[in-house]
């Protein structure tokens, strides 16, 4: 099913995406381009909660020509990380596919030739992965890793502009730092004591920034809830450096959120050593009570995936009218069942509350749109988006809102297309 974006004809074709769109939308965790300087560079972790344990598969995609050499390079890599599965996509080949399964087979590597990509989901599943039915999820995920890597090129190209400008970079440092520095240190524990105090340092990047580019001092543990710009950011989808920020921000929550639950998982399952539990008795009190509340519900496991498919794929917000319909979506997206939903979307509350009559999630009125804080309002748009593909609408008109509802959605989606397409501002 060709599915489009309003006012953009084409969707991305880089095939590192699409190979990460097929495990976000089999139902996996990813986590994509993660670099360890000077040693290796990995297009992506998916990371599977269907099983009592965590289990990654390690995502090597290529375009272009490729050899045994580089399945053995990803071999070398599964190693050095201790992951036990690994999947080598690529586009063409000159080898017999058959062949070369059979080859790897054997040392954990799946292989898969996506040819024309006319069966791609279905080689994917003879490989060894859930078969995907939900005909919107593929183009959803590509464009939101597009959008994703959009937002932190513009972040790149403001630094690279005015380098006197503190926050920007200190901006993308914190963004490494949870991307690809946390990935490489195994110690869960300690990666969850890194991740949250790294977050207690910068809990308010935008607004730091937000005060920098008002002349002021970067400051990124700063209060300014009346800020002009952090405003006009959020109702205009303008300030691409603050979009930036919204991300960055909540892609550290996530970060702490995914490590908690590993962490819980594997300290269940009795493969945490000892020093470990100690360290994690020593992480601060609020975190630690978050995490022991969280970790009662049914569903706990599955919270870091939900949180990636309603940030990124759902747009961070609801329709408060269509909640059953909303709910059913998140519910086949994640694994969740439908009636916990609700328990879900406390999860930010409780590990990150902001106090004890405020919530993360708001209503935006007169609108029937419950939204997550401070969320970039183009990833907002490709929420609007999957709701009107699968709604089966043409325009957002077809939605019958007549107050703020319709004038957000359109807005949103306007702010995608901006941020896909510059050159058609």
């Amino acid at each position: 099913m060709a599915v489009e974006l309003s006012g953009v004809s084409a969707s991305p074709h880089e095939l590192e995406d699409y190979a990460s769109a097929l495990f976000q939308s089999a139902g996996y965790y990813v986590e994509k381009n993660i670099t360890e300087e000077n040693v290796l560079e990995l297009d992506a972790v998916a990371t599977s909660y269907d099983t009592a344990c965590p289990e990654e598969v390690l995502v090597e995609a290529k375009s272009g020509d490729w050899g045994y050499g580089d399945i053995f390079k990803v071999i070398g890599w599964m190693k050095y990380l201790g992951i036990d599965r690994g999947v080598f996509i690529v586009k063409t080949s000159g080898h017999d596919p058959e062949e070369v399964h059979t080859k790897v087979a054997s040392l954990g590597v799946s292989f898969i030739h996506l040819g024309d990509f006319s069966d791609a989901t279905s080689r994917f599943a003879r490989a060894g992965f859930p078969l995907i039915h939900d005909s919107y999820r593929m183009p959803l995920w590509r464009y939101a890793y597009w959008a994703e890597r959009n937002l932190i090129s513009q972040l790149k190209a403001v630094t690279k502009a005015d380098p006197s400008k503190e926050g920007p970079t200190a901006v993308l440092k914190h963004h490494r730092f949870i991307n690809n520095t946390i990935f490489f240190v195994k110690d869960l524990c300690e990666r969850l004591s890194l991740l949250y105090g790294e977050y207690m340092k910068h809990p308010r990047l935008a607004c730091g920034v937000a005060l920098e580019m008002g002349g002021g001092s970067f400051d990124p543990d700063a209060h300014d809830p009346d800020n002009g710009l952090i405003r006009e950011a959020l109702l205009k989808g303008s300030h691409p450096v603050l979009q930036a920020c919204f991300y960055i921000e909540h892609r550290a929550r996530l970060a702490i959120l995914k490590t908690a639950i590993d962490y819980e998982c594997l300290m269940e399952a009795g493969r945490i050593p000892e020093s470990s539990a100690t360290t994690f008795d020593a992480l601060p009190h609020s975190l630690r009570a978050g995490i022991d509340q969280l970790k009662r519900d049914h569903s706990f496991k599955r919270y870091a995936l939900f949180w990636q498919v309603f940030l990124w794929g759902f747009g961070g917000f609801y329709l408060k009218d269509r909640k059953d319909y909303e709910f059913k979506w998140l519910a086949e997206q994640t694994g969740i069942p439908q009636e916990e939903i609700p328990r879900a979307l406390k999860a930010f509350d409780i590990l990150f509350p902001l106090s004890p009559t405020i919530s993360w999630l708001t209503e935006i009125g007169p609108s029937q749109c419950i939204i997550v804080k401070m969320m970039p309002t183009a990833l907002r748009g490709l929420g609007a988006n999957q709701r009107r593909w699968r709604y089966g609408f043409k325009e957002f008109s077809e939605f019958g809102y007549t107050d703020f509802t319709h004038r957000d959605l359109i807005k949103w989606n306007n702010s995608l297309i901006s941020l896909l397409r510059p050159e058609k501002k």
